[in-house]
């Protein structure tokens, strides 16, 4: 006997009894698996229903079945993909012994909540895992002889001492950024070494977007009921308008088929890759595919949010750019004093430094009575002692006041600094780095400490305001150098991302990153030492300018 599995479908065997059948099946298949084994609030899991519409999920089989070594997954909310995905999660260390999958969550209250109300739930309502069971506890589930681990994605040790088989990453779109390379190395010890991203996505090749651009990118197509066209269902095209006598206005998903219109059949599909081929197979799901979700609810979504943003990631299930983009190329090249042709004397000099393999120092000073950046300084030395000397050597040619330094990857670098210039270094940290609310407003500075304290995305914003309304400015001889074009790319990468609170409802705002944005984050060290060395803090006239909203 024999049975065989590919991303196309399942061959079940063709001989043996039932049961024989279905074992194997659920061995090799985790979507048959599941219909045997899982419940889901208290009822049969399942992907086909006739009569609970909310039951008839054939969209979510495939993405759950297809054992592709990577697979990236765009998704809306409220669609079950997340309940999908942990479906899988317990299915492969239940059929696969003496392997280790690793759950991944942005932050550790989450892990909490996910392992006790989903996780703990699902074990607990089907006899059969129950019976795998070893031992449970929040941040691991033994099943059999493999294991459930959930981790947070920030956690300093991430992916240390750990020879993980699969890696779920969960949310990826509010995480830091490139977190599945912490487990490189160990996935690329396992002979599985599966990845599986899935995340509501943000901004355009951002978080999951990065990955699910490069993939075959699988849209789930439907039939039109009058002309019998497969098409994929897209916002606004597959949406029609109508107009009641009485002036009412509704919608209905309609074929986007010239002179057609017809109805959609959404109750039944198949997966067919825009790119077929590709190394990663990448699935797009949304609202639209939910046949309990009408296209009426989804119009209505629409005007419920505030920031379109928020309707294209969480219900269309598609990254969105709008306004999210707060600084543009343009605008750093009108920051550039061409008139200035000597530097002014006499003025208080400052710096920041990111720190890295590679680091970065912005060194500026003020000119009438604002921020000049007067050179940009890329270290990209292999021998890690070069990275504090360079530092070091700016800091006394240009006789640097005051440097903010990253506090995150340059402690120690930050330490040493500081005995060769006392009261002159500070260790810069952002108190909501994990992505949480901080109630830090205006920096904090901590002197015997040697250590500063702001909000991240208060301070990243009041600095590129600073670039927006012509309140920073930059001397000519940088202009045209290779190093200002890297700095304007790292300052135009820094994007406002919103998203929902944990609530549901409440709407938070971050800094995101489209690329590399070290000189973005020493442009702000930059800042923050400047309102130090002014005793101004960044909102004031003067600063920042007079309109400054923060």
């Amino acid at each position: 006997m024999a049975a065989t599995f590919s991303g196309d479908g399942l061959k079940l065997l063709t001989v043996g009894d039932e049961d024989t059948r279905r074992s194997v099946a659920a061995e090799i298949n985790p979507a048959v698996w599941t219909i045997r084994y899982r419940t889901l609030k208290g009822k049969p899991y399942t992907f086909y229903s006739s009569t609970v519409p909310q039951a008839h999920r054939p969209f979510l089989m495939q993405p759950m079945y297809d054992q592709h070594p990577h697979k990236v997954t765009e998704k809306g909310r409220q669609i079950g993909m997340s309940e999908n995905s942990l479906t899988e999660a317990l299915w492969f260390p239940d059929q696969h012994p003496f392997t280790k999958v690793v759950y991944v969550f942005p932050r550790d209250k989450q892990v909490r909540r996910f392992s006790s109300t989903r996780i703990d739930v699902a074990i607990e309502q089907s006899p059969y895992l129950k019976s795998r069971m070893k031992s449970a506890n929040v941040y691991q589930k033994d099943i059999g002889d493999s294991f459930l681990i959930l981790s947070s994605a920030w956690q300093a040790d991430l992916g240390e001492g750990i020879d993980a088989d699969v890696l779920f990453i969960d949310e990826k779109d509010r995480m830091k950024a490139k977190v599945e390379i912490a487990f490189e190395e160990s996935l690329k010890s396992s002979p599985y070494g599966y990845l599986r991203e899935f995340s509501t996505p943000s901004i355009p090749n951002m978080g999951v977007d990065e990955n699910y651009q490069k993939s075959d990118q699988h849209e789930w197509m439907v039939r039109c009921e009058a002309c019998g066209m497969m098409q994929p269902i897209t916002y606004p095209e597959s949406f029609l308008k109508l107009k009641a006598k009485d002036g009412t206005v509704s919608y209905r998903f309609a074929c986007t088929k010239k002179g057609c219109r017809g109805k959609l059949n959404r109750y039944w599909g198949e997966w067919v890759p825009k790119f077929a081929g590709r190394n990663i197979r990448g699935y797009h799901i949304s609202q639209m595919l939910a046949p309990w979700i009408s296209a009426n609810k989804i119009m209505q979504n629409k005007e419920k949010y505030v920031f379109k943003q928020l309707f294209y990631n969480y219900v269309l299930g598609i990254p969105y750019m709008g306004d999210a983009m707060l600084v543009t190329e343009a605008m750093l090249d009108a920051c550039v004093e061409t008139n200035l042709v000597k530097l002014p004397a006499g003025e208080a000099v400052v710096a920041g430094v990111d720190w890295g393999d590679t680091s970065w120092m912005v060194i500026g000073k003020l000119w009438e009575g604002r921020p000049l950046i007067i050179d940009l300084i890329k270290i990209d030395s292999d021998d890690a002692e070069e990275h504090p000397k360079e530092v070091a050597r700016m800091m006394q040619k240009y006789n640097v006041r005051l440097c903010v330094c990253d506090a995150g990857y340059g402690k120690d670098r930050n330490a040493r600094l500081l005995k060769q210039f006392p009261g002159r270094i500070f260790s810069c940290y952002y108190p909501n780095i994990e992505g949480g609310s901080s109630k830090v407003f205006l920096a904090s500075w901590q002197d015997s400490q040697a250590k500063v304290t702001v909000d991240r995305t208060v301070s990243l914003k009041l600095m590129l305001h600073a670039f927006s309304s012509g309140n920073l400015s930059v001397f000519r001889k940088l202009y045209g150098t290779p190093h200002f074009d890297e700095f304007k790319k790292h300052i135009c990468n820094l994007v406002s991302v919103k998203e929902l609170g944990d609530d549901g409802t409440s709407m938070h705002e971050r800094i995101g990153a489209l690329g590399p944005d070290h000189y973005g984050h020493a442009t702000n060290y930059l800042t923050i030492a400047f309102e130090k060395v002014t005793n101004l803090p960044r909102s004031s006239a003067g600063f920042v300018g007079d309109d400054e909203e923060e």
